[in-house]
Protein backbone atom coordinates (compact mmCIF):
# COMPACT_ATOMS: atom_id res chain seq x y z
CA UNK A 1 0.00 0.00 0.00
CA UNK A 2 2.71 2.61 1.09
CA UNK A 3 4.03 1.94 -1.95
CA UNK A 4 0.89 2.63 -4.27
CA UNK A 5 0.78 6.21 -2.70
CA UNK A 6 4.40 7.20 -2.74
CA UNK A 7 3.23 6.93 -6.61
CA UNK A 8 0.69 8.52 -6.54
CA UNK A 9 1.92 12.01 -5.04
CA UNK A 10 5.08 11.58 -7.06
CA UNK A 11 2.14 11.74 -10.72
CA UNK A 12 0.10 14.55 -8.14
CA UNK A 13 3.67 16.66 -7.88
CA UNK A 14 4.56 15.95 -11.53
CA UNK A 15 1.04 17.74 -12.66
CA UNK A 16 1.61 20.50 -10.98
CA UNK A 17 5.04 21.14 -11.51
CA UNK A 18 3.34 21.51 -15.03
CA UNK A 19 1.00 23.99 -14.27
CA UNK A 20 2.44 27.33 -15.61
CA UNK A 21 1.50 30.96 -14.73
CA UNK A 22 1.75 32.79 -17.94
CA UNK A 23 3.86 36.30 -16.78
CA UNK A 24 1.94 39.05 -18.38
CA UNK A 25 3.60 42.41 -20.16
CA UNK A 26 3.96 44.91 -18.62
CA UNK A 27 2.02 48.18 -19.88
CA UNK A 28 3.90 50.84 -19.87
CA UNK A 29 2.94 53.93 -18.06
CA UNK A 30 1.98 57.43 -20.17
CA UNK A 31 3.99 59.49 -18.53
CA UNK A 32 7.21 57.46 -19.69
CA UNK A 33 6.32 58.45 -23.52
CA UNK A 34 6.66 62.06 -23.12
CA UNK A 35 9.90 61.64 -20.49
CA UNK A 36 11.07 59.83 -23.39
CA UNK A 37 10.43 62.19 -26.10
CA UNK A 38 11.62 65.39 -23.86
CA UNK A 39 15.32 63.46 -23.35
CA UNK A 40 15.40 62.73 -27.26
CA UNK A 41 14.33 66.81 -28.14
CA UNK A 42 17.09 67.92 -25.40
CA UNK A 43 18.84 65.47 -26.93
CA UNK A 44 18.58 67.26 -30.91
CA UNK A 45 18.95 70.54 -29.15
CA UNK A 46 22.37 69.59 -27.91
CA UNK A 47 23.62 68.60 -31.08
CA UNK A 48 23.07 71.65 -33.12
CA UNK A 49 25.23 73.59 -29.99
CA UNK A 50 27.68 71.48 -28.97
CA UNK A 51 28.59 67.74 -28.64
CA UNK A 52 29.95 67.97 -25.49
CA UNK A 53 26.28 68.64 -24.03
CA UNK A 54 24.84 65.89 -25.69
CA UNK A 55 22.55 64.13 -22.82
CA UNK A 56 21.54 59.92 -23.90
CA UNK A 57 18.57 58.68 -22.95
Amino acid sequence: MSQRRRQRQRRRRKRRRKRRKRKRKRKRKRSDLPRMLQLYKINDVNRSNSDSLRIEP
